[in-house]
């Protein structure tokens, strides 16, 4: 007879032959399933000051790729795109300097197998597939092919050491954990802000700049809704709610999640949104008889569930059962929830949003339980690139300012890239209510928050909120009477005037010189599919004081643009403040303009 212990001997030579990732999953960490796309420095944790290279950053098949010293250059660049395994979510691990993947030498499941890079071969070449379990906020990356880990094959040496594969630790040898850096767009491409000018106010790209897809920057726009308030017009004007939506031309909403009767017409309504192209993030409340049935049954009802988040501002009033401190704590448990659904459902988990710093840190490490770090960035009436107003964090960053929320959230989850599922402005048509501000304002104040995010790395911005309504006076978009203020308008313009949907493709560089302008000069450089380039510009300075609701206009400054490469200006179109986008004339490879605080749109081509 075969003893117990046989059997058991006898099942794990099994998994070893054929790879069951799965099978050994609870000694590995938590699987990861919803990373994402990056791009990454990928960072031993044995050594912060080694990254994964591609040699010589190469692009010819079958380059090592290896260990050395973090340089910041595109041959430590690596993105993840996932792919669906038996045993769950897998991904390849791609170069962004060539777009070829992270490949185990001959498909060798033998420990010290060497890593190359070798072209994409997809889901059937386990190889070339990556499950990445989660100790604390690093990961073992382990093999489908083989269950073997990536291995740093000299500890802690900086030299240009070939990655090998090697017999995974379950997460106690640092040689084979590695910490993923979120490489936001400003360090690819788009500054946060322009680059110190060179000669007096002169901007020099004459060396290119790397553009980013246009509808990227579309999709990163979202807003707020409150569709289950029975007394606003989200319920009794429905009609006229979704129109306004489908107009403003956005394809991301945030709204909660409550568990309605069978039949509620809320359920109808959400279904017309997913046909409408129109996807919902939900955010939760703490309830504990929350599973992922529960949670799953919802979703195949209602269709627009896309992402998934913690209740919200856990650490105010008396939220989650107390605020403060029980507040953070109860929301902190509830991240296994939350975790537990999103794993289950393979959905995106937004973490918890805070309002103060206090509130992230005592939170705690959050990262192997969602996907995304949250914010909530409030301006109180200034331009959205204030350097904040408030007390510095450990990073000099002040408080208010975009760099010191995006400090506060990387505390819970140093890694993880991050979304801001909240930011507006409380407007009105004319205010004396200090750290408010006239809609006219808020009409420049709003595109620039989206852009000014998009240069940041922020995955998706959300609006707070489409309607004014009783809860949030002069939030809104949309007045309570439905009339559109200039911000929609603006909004709707600029949505509009950059949409351009399809299949993914890499932008090209565009080479060109801004004289004129000061150092508040900003912008973002997009492309579409058709090659054309388009250019936002606008001066971020201040034009009201909120404080004493005075109004300080900014001044006009003459800008020259100088475009290289037979390229040449093909139209101008200046924003204003009542949202419309209006066309100014200026054609050719030199073009002059006045440029003030409203966002001017420059479309570049042939």
């Amino acid at each position: 007879m075969i003893s117990l212990q046989r059997i058991v001997a006898l099942i794990c030579l099994v998994i070893g032959a054929f790879s069951s990732v799965a099978a050994i999953a609870q000694s590995q960490g938590i699987l990861a399933q919803n990373l994402g796309s990056g791009p990454y420095t990928i960072k031993s944790l044995s050594n912060s000051s080694v990254c994964v290279d591609l040699s010589g950053a190469n692009p010819t098949n079958g380059t090592a790729v290896q260990s050395l010293s973090c340089n910041g250059t595109v041959a430590q660049t690596w993105s993840l795109a996932p792919i669906s395994t038996a045993s769950g979510t897998a991904y390849q691990v791609v170069a962004s300097v060539s777009g070829s993947c992270v490949d185990v030498s001959g498909a060798s499941q033998a420990d010290g197998a060497p890593l190359l890079e070798w072209p994409c071969l997809g889901a059937n070449h386990s190889n070339q597939l990556w499950q990445m379990f989660a100790f604390g906020t690093s990961y073992e990356l382990v093999s489908v092919n083989s269950g073997k880990c990536i291995d740093l094959a000299a500890v802690n040496s900086s030299s240009a050491t070939q990655l090998q594969q090697w017999t995974c630790s379950g997460g106690t040898d640092t040689g084979q954990l590695w910490n993923l850096g979120v490489i936001p767009p400003t360090n690819t491409g788009v500054p946060t802000s322009p680059p110190a000018p060179t000669t007096g106010a002169t901007v020099d790209l004459s060396t290119g700049e790397q553009a980013f897809q246009a509808d990227a920057f579309v999709d990163s726009i979202g807003i707020n809704t409150h569709i289950t308030y029975q007394d606003t017009p989200y319920w009794s004007a429905w009609p006229t709610i979704f129109t306004s939506l489908e107009a403003l031309g956005v394809h991301h909403i945030r709204d909660g999640f409550y568990s309605w009767p069978v039949g509620s017409a809320f359920y109808t309504e959400h279904q017309a949104l997913a046909k409408a192209g129109i996807k919902t993030d939900y955010v939760f409340s703490i309830d504990n008889s929350t599973t992922p049935l529960v949670v799953q049954t919802f979703a195949n009802i209602v269709q627009d569930m896309e992402s998934i988040e913690a209740p919200n501002e856990c650490d105010a009033g008396q939220n989650c059962g107390g605020g403060g401190l029980a507040g953070i704590n109860n929301v902190a448990a509830f991240m296994n929830t939350m975790s537990a659904v999103g794993s289950s459902l393979n959905l995106p988990i937004l973490g918890p949003s805070f309002t103060t710093d206090a509130g992230y840190a005592k939170a705690g490490q959050l990262g192997t339980k969602m996907t995304y770090n949250n914010m909530h960035i409030y301006f109180g009436g200034r331009n959205p690139g204030s350097t904040g107003w408030g007390g510095g964090d450990a990073e000099g960053n002040n408080y208010g300012s975009f760099a010191w929320w995006m400090d506060q959230a990387h505390v819970d989850a140093p890694s993880a890239p991050i979304m801001i599922t909240e930011t507006g402005y409380m407007a009105y048509t004319q205010t004396n209510t200090p750290y408010t501000l006239p809609e006219s304002i808020e009409a420049s104040y709003v595109p620039r928050t989206f852009a000014l995010a998009f240069n940041h790395g922020i995955k998706r911005t959300y609006i707070y909120e489409l309607l004014d309504e009783v809860s949030s006076p002069g939030y809104g978009l949309l007045r309570s009477d439905l009339s559109p203020k200039p911000a929609y308008s603006a909004m709707k313009n600029l949505i509009s005037l950059l949409s351009d949907p399809g299949t993914t493709f890499t932008p090209s560089k565009l080479t060109y010189v801004v004289s004129g302008a000061d150092e508040s000069l900003s912008h973002t450089l997009l492309q579409k599919r058709d090659g054309s380039f388009w250019l936002a510009l606008w001066l971020e300075q201040s034009s009201y004081n909120p404080a004493t609701n005075t109004s300080t206009p900014v001044a006009s400054q003459q800008v020259t643009i100088s475009i290289s490469g037979g390229l040449g200006v093909k139209q101008i179109l200046q924003m204003d403040n009542t949202g419309a986008a209006n066309s100014i004339t200026g054609t050719g490879s030199t073009v002059s303009l006045p440029l003030n605080d409203q966002m001017a749109l420059i479309q570049i081509g042939k």
